[in-house]
Parts: C-alpha cells; sequence; structure tokens
C-alpha cells in the first residue's frame, strides 16, 4: 500500500462569503476518503476554524503577503511528494489561478467553479497545465 504522501492530493478552496468555510466541501472531502482519495480544504484567514480577520475578496489582495495564496503553498509545502490538483469555488477558484500564475509546476490540473477574479490582475499567459471550468449561469 502506498503512503498518503505519493498518492495525488486534491485540494479544495472555498469561496468568500457568509457562512463561507472548508465545511462547504464536507460532501466532496466524504466521497474522497470514501474511494481512498487524499483531500484537504483549508480554511482561509478569517473563516471556519482559521485565526485572522477575513481577507478581502478582492483579486489585489489574493496574493497578499499571509494572504490566501501564501496560505496554499505554506500548506502544500508539506506535500512536495504528491501529484496536486486544485480544486475551487468562486474565491477559492481565483485564489486556484493566483497560485498557479505564482508556481504552476506544483499542480496536475485545475477545476474551477464559476471563478472569481479580475482578469485585468491575472496573467494567465503564464498558466500552461490544463484547466477545467464549469459556469453556471
Amino acid at each position: 500500500m502506498s503512503s498518503f504522501k505519493s498518492k495525488p492530493l486534491i485540494v479544495f478552496l472555498h469561496g468568500w462569503g457568509t457562512g463561507t468555510s472548508s465545511k462547504r466541501w464536507n460532501w466532496a472531502l466524504k466521497l474522497c476518503g470514501e474511494n481512498q482519495i487524499n483531500a484537504i480544504s483549508p480554511d482561509f484567514p478569517g473563516f471556519g476554524y482559521s485565526k485572522g480577520s477575513k481577507y478581502h475578496c478582492k483579486t489585489q489582495n489574493m496574493d497578499d503577503h499571509d494572504g490566501p495564496v501564501d496560505l496554499i503553498f505554506s500548506i502544500l509545502s508539506n506535500y512536495s511528494e504528491n501529484e496536486i490538483y486544485l480544486v475551487g469555488f468562486s474565491w477559492g477558484g481565483g485564489i486556484a489561478l493566483k497560485a498557479l500564475e505564482r508556481n504552476q509546476s506544483m499542480f496536475i490540473k485545475c477545476f474551477l467553479f464559476m471563478p472569481s477574479i479580475d482578469p485585468a490582475l491575472l496573467n494567465a499567459s503564464k498558466i500552461t497545465i490544463p484547466i477545467k471550468i464549469l459556469w453556471v449561469k
């Protein structure tokens, strides 16, 4: 049986809003666990069980020092042996894109559900890994 560190890891990123936290992904985390798939869903600062003030939901604040993108890389530094997949909803989708812009070499693929990001503040040409986007009108 392979160890946790050598298996793929799915990282679920929550959106922004009242009552939002990693709990929004409980259904997906449960499904992953039942199928022996490694998955995590961190709470961003000020959400769920995370300390600190709620972060601004603007694109220009996602990449701040100690902001949401820094948190992702801090957590993922413990998973360097894993193939990592990002899944982001709304604000979490924007954070996923900014993480890819900063260092896409850590990730295999990215799945976005209605990502929220200001396109003018994203250098999308830097991102070359596969991204799947679901948008519901």
